[in-house]
């Protein structure tokens, strides 16, 4: 299920919670549920985030080891 989806469901029920005047906990329920989905969205960003880092570093270190090798192949 796709954010977008788990958002549109969360908006949903809350409407069914609004229409049917249920019980206050089930409103705080569907809140603390889009919370904790939130939660995970941010989680991933950070990874995403920490592995793009990792990705640059390592392409710079790539690049490095394809300069030593050129300088190599024309000194031999």
């Amino acid at each position: 299920m796709t954010l977008k989806m788990q958002f549109n469901d969360l908006v949903q029920k809350m409407d069914d919670l609004m229409l049917m005047d249920v019980g206050e906990d089930e409103f705080i329920e569907c809140i603390l549920s889009s919370m904790s989905i939130k939660k995970k969205f941010d989680e991933k960003k950070e990874e995403l985030q920490g592995l793009k880092k990792t990705l640059v570093k390592k392409k710079k270190e790539v690049g490095g080891l394809k300069s030593k090798l050129k300088i190599q192949r024309y000194s031999v």
